[in-house]
């Protein structure tokens, strides 16, 4: 009973997964065709650098994104086949736990230049703009901790399959 309730939410999350590479891989192949079709979008990029480069962040940033949701699937895929222990979860982790550290540095990335752009243009002070660059930073921070707390249970998990080896060699 429990292993078919484990099997369930393991599909309905890989689907959710599944369904956010789609709209991912359509982001990714449709902004620069409306960006280069849209004239009067590309007059507004050129004349403000800042939308610009957050739109280039966001963008960049979708890559390794997309990668992250990849790797989610396949660990998915792997719970609801029942194989929770196994060395392939433990490589979907690590590269999960990389793909959210690279995303938190290109945010910080984002966040530095976001902020060396507005002392620029405004001088130091306080402003709408600030509010965006604590937004960034907060996104930042939150895929660093993504990665943290996966390269963490990619390190448990490595430990459950050695002892779980272990276990198996001596029955």
């Amino acid at each position: 009973m429990e292993k078919e309730k484990v099997k369930k939410i393991s599909k309905i999350i890989k689907f959710i997964f599944i369904i956010l590479c789609v709209l991912c891989i359509i982001g990714i192949v449709a902004f620069p065709i409306i960006t280069i079709n849209n004239n009067g979008y590309v007059k507004i990029l050129e004349s403000n650098i800042n939308l610009l480069i957050t739109n280039l962040i966001i963008y960049i940033t979708s890559i390794p994104a997309l990668l992250l949701l990849i790797e989610f699937v396949k660990l998915f895929s792997k719970l609801e086949k029942n194989e929770i222990f196994n060395q392939n979860n433990i490589k979907y982790l690590k590269r999960s736990s990389i793909y959210g550290y690279i995303i938190g540095a290109l945010y910080i990335l984002g966040f530095i230049t976001f902020t060396i752009m507005i002392i620029q243009n405004q001088g130091v002070g306080l402003g709408l703009f600030s509010i965006v660059d604590f937004f960034i930073l907060v996104i930042a921070i939150i895929f660093i901790i993504i990665g943290t707390g996966l390269k963490f249970l990619s390190k448990i998990y490595k430990e459950a399959v050695e002892n779980k080896e272990e276990n198996d060699l001596t029955i």
